[in-house]
């Protein structure tokens, strides 16, 4: 079953990232318009907007075109409006921008919904629950109904916090366009923390403590 929370928790981190698409479109010639619609794109879940700004498009699987909500899933547009929702409320500072060249780098400091309690105390509802009810002979399908329900119950009862996130984007001007360089596996693991909203870490907690 805690394979089952995990696979539900990924999941929901899945169906609101960002889709991979081919690059292109444009901006302005300055590395700061670039990493501004970068981070408005990330607002929007806009993944075809998002890998525009990128000199190499996305292609790690959490941001694959497939990154969707599985079918067997109960209310999962519900789940999708709620992450679009708290998307939008990101909010982003660019710091002072340094050229060189062809290439510049940009910090952004941004601060995001972080909605790690809500998940986290829906999980311990969940144990508390979900105990008695398979000893009921209640199968798969109603104990993920039952997750589902005790999280769109928190989404509604329980108070987000606010988290914070500062990264450097290294931008890089080919034929006179500017574009964010391909993204380390630092800087996408903020990224997918900002996205889910804080539930990644929930998700790597529960992966370490059931080796799931």
């Amino acid at each position: 079953m805690m394979k089952k929370l995990c696979a539900l928790a990924l999941a929901l981190l899945l169906a609101m990232s960002l889709a991979a698409c081919g690059s292109g479109g444009g901006n302005e010639s300055k590395p700061e318009t670039v990493v501004t619609e970068f981070c408005e794109a990330l607002k929007a879940l806009d993944g075809e907007k998002a890998n525009a700004c990128l000199a190499a498009p996305m292609s790690d699987a959490l941001f694959s075109e497939d990154a969707n909500m599985p079918e067997d899933i109960p209310d999962s547009q519900e789940m999708e409006d709620q992450f679009n929702a708290w998307a939008a409320q990101m909010t982003y500072t660019l710091g002072e921008v340094t050229v060189d060249g062809e290439t510049a780098t940009v910090p952004v400091h941004i601060t995001y919904v972080n909605a790690a309690d809500v998940f986290t105390q829906a999980l311990s509802e969940y144990f508390l629950q979900a105990f008695s009810l398979a000893l009921t002979g209640a199968d798969e399908e109603q104990l993920t109904q039952l997750m589902m329900d005790l999280l769109k119950e928190k989404m509604e009862t329980v108070s987000t916090s606010t988290g914070e996130a500062d990264l450097t984007f290294t931008c890089q001007q080919t034929d006179g366009e500017w574009k964010i360089a391909a993204l380390t596996d630092d800087q996408l693991t903020s990224l997918t923390r900002i996205l889910s909203c804080g539930i990644l870490d929930v998700t790597q907690e529960l992966e370490e403590s059931f080796g799931a």
